[in-house]
């Protein structure tokens, strides 16, 4: 900037500075804080040092109940593959993605900001055109050109945090449009971020409602930035950095550390 050097410090390394910090992500506010302020419903709740309280401490005090297990139960029979991506390549984006994603599968998606995990999705779901490679659904070489030929011929849908659904909370809206979707009894369902912005005591609720896509057969992809979350929810992880593809980790295997290493240009 301006030739200038810029110096970055962490709220740990300020100095003669009181820091606000606000965040729906638990990992971030042991990790930074001294202190913690819930608020529920607009209402003061409680402060507690984080030394002296647990995360389910912490969920409690936000939702004003106990929640149990974060993450759901994965114990899903998985069936014949449903979707496969071969070299599928975008010259500004991405390039040479190959995957797949079987019936009643979770397939996380992880990598660091601006690794192509949303652009690669995109072109999954006909939003964005591809130079080359090849997409199979359920063995059948298809030439998706469009999101209505995705949706109308495949039975493909994506969820976003971008649909609208106006005058309900932000963890209300998520749900009411991903129970839309799953509605239509779809084959394939595309998550992209489905629980940005949404406090935690939603995020449960959603990740029910992912869980339960198993039985019906659904092959789901879950592009999430958040490392806990994709480990708790998918029988798989594909790591991208840069538009590659750097692995496909088991879920059972998979620990934040390879996932990190992967996402930024290390190997196993």
């Amino acid at each position: 900037m301006d030739g200038k050097e810029v110096v970055y410090k962490t709220p740990r390394e300020a100095e003669k500075a009181g820091i606000v910090y606000i965040s729906h992500r638990m990992e971030e506010i042991f990790e930074l804080c001294d202190r913690i302020t819930v608020l529920r419903d607009g209402e003061y709740v409680g402060t507690r040092n984080i030394c002296d309280i647990s995360m389910d401490d912490i969920v409690q005090m936000m939702i004003g109940r106990e929640i149990g297990e974060r993450y759901p139960k994965r114990d899903a029979k998985i069936g014949d593959e449903v979707l496969r991506i071969e070299h599928l390549t975008h010259k500004k984006d991405f390039s040479d993605v190959s995957f797949s994603v079987r019936a009643g599968e979770v397939l996380g998606v992880a990598g660091l900001m601006g690794a192509g995990r949303t652009e690669i999705m995109h072109s999954v779901f006909g939003n964005n055109h591809y130079e080359k490679g090849d997409i199979y659904i359920e063995g059948k070489k298809c030439v998706i050109k469009s999101p209505a030929q995705a949706i109308e011929e495949f039975r493909i849908k994506c969820f976003s945090e971008q649909q609208e659904c106006n005058n309900l909370s932000g963890g209300n809206q998520q749900k009411v449009v991903l129970v839309k979707w799953i509605y239509t009894d779809p084959k394939i369902l595309i998550l992209d971020e489905p629980t940005r912005g949404v406090d935690i005591g939603d995020k449960k609720e959603i990740y029910n409602v992912i869980n339960d896509m198993a039985p019906r057969g659904v092959a789901v992809i879950m592009v999430s930035s958040e490392l806990p979350e994709v480990l708790g929810m998918s029988d798989r992880i594909m790591v991208v950095r840069e538009g590659k593809v750097m692995g496909i980790l088991d879920g059972k295997d998979a620990d934040q550390t390879k996932i990190m290493t992967l996402a930024t240009g290390g190997t196993l």
